[in-house]
């Protein structure tokens, strides 16, 4: 599966610092990535929802280890270059290429997205 765009909309709710809809095969869009502030540095957490129980849980896993780097990497670039340009969005296509300056290897488990009111704004 192939990251043709990715589309991010800068926020400042604490952690929480963008929310990102990502394009996969020009065919399939999904919307509620978010990129987090961690301990580590920026990673990027996956679509989640809130149980009855206030926990998130997330509502897109990814099983492939090469599509989620691929998934940091392209969403995390989007952000910087937002960042760079000092818009509040940041846009890639399949025709850019952005690097990181230093690769996220975490992954979440959608409990601690910072988004404590449980609604995606994008």
């Amino acid at each position: 599966m192939e990251i043709t765009n990715v589309e991010v909309r800068r926020v400042d709710y604490g952690k929480l610092k963008a929310f990102a809809k990502v394009v996969f095969n020009h065919e399939l869009a999904v919307k509620g990535f978010k990129v987090i502030d961690g301990s580590k540095g920026l990673f990027v957490a996956t679509p989640s929802e809130k149980g009855s129980d206030d926990k998130y849980y997330p509502t897109v896993y990814i099983n492939s280890d090469d599509l989620y780097n691929d998934l940091q990497t392209a969403v995390i670039g989007a952000y910087n270059e937002g960042a760079s340009e000092g818009a509040s969005e940041g846009v890639v296509d399949e025709n850019t290429e952005e690097d990181v300056d230093e690769p996220v290897d975490n992954k979440v488990d959608g409990n601690d997205d910072g988004n404590d009111d449980g609604e995606v704004p994008f």
